[in-house]
């Protein structure tokens, strides 16, 4: 997993109609984006592409950083199609800056403009500007950089669904993790050992490896 810094850019725009963007008025002007070739693979630079509008549950962040996951190498090969009503933006994980709270979002959540935040997006992550749901915004903790940010949300937010929404691990239990290396592997362990003291883990390499934690 590796991360690609952003040029937030000091231009901003909207489609919609007029929005302040903290004391900016979102108008008429354009922020940078990656655009992608599903024939070759090939990305390139856009930089006419208008802010996306904020939603009155969204949250708008200014990127700093934006996670690569597998998921962009297929939808950039033309193998995964965005979700319904998602950007065609390449690009599922950001970090960056809180710069505009739609209605519900700000009365909803502590989140406000100019913090530090990470988040899980259904695209538009390899943008300027990136609109995500409050319910997927995230507070960076103090003493973590962007890129470290821009790398936790998919692979973290997958790996509790797993454990404690399907799997209903509770404290007593006993845990297997397979393909222990992988980011939602590793991310797995992390979150399991504050619950239970049993994890155990298998991983492949030349021989088969088992390892109690």
């Amino acid at each position: 997993r590796v991360s690609t810094v952003m040029s937030g850019g000091a231009n901003c725009a909207a489609t919609c109609t007029s929005a302040t963007l903290g004391s900016v008025l979102l108008t008429s002007m354009m922020m940078e984006s990656i655009s992608f070739d599903a024939s070759n693979g090939s990305l390139w630079l856009v930089n006419d592409t208008p802010i996306p509008c904020v939603k009155d549950e969204d949250i708008l962040i200014k990127v700093v950083a934006a996670g690569v996951n597998r998921l962009d190498l297929l939808q950039s090969a033309g193998k995964y199609p965005p979700p319904p009503g998602e950007s065609d933006i390449l690009g599922v994980e950001v970090a960056g800056e809180v710069v505009q709270m739609g209605a519900t979002a700000g009365k909803a959540t502590d989140i406000k403009e100019g913090d530090r935040v990470f988040a899980l997006v259904g695209g538009g992550g390899y943008a300027g500007y990136c609109s995500a749901p409050y319910q997927s915004v995230i507070k960076l903790p103090q003493g973590m950089d962007y890129n470290e940010g821009a790398s936790i949300a998919e692979a973290f937010f997958t790996a509790y669904s797993a454990l404690f929404w399907s799997g209903r691990l509770k404290d007593g239990d006993s845990l297997l993790v397979h393909a222990g290396a992988s980011s939602v592997g590793l991310a797995a362990i992390q979150l399991a050992k504050t619950l239970v003291s049993d994890v155990k883990v298998f991983v492949t390499s030349s021989e088969w490896c088992c390892v109690w934690l």
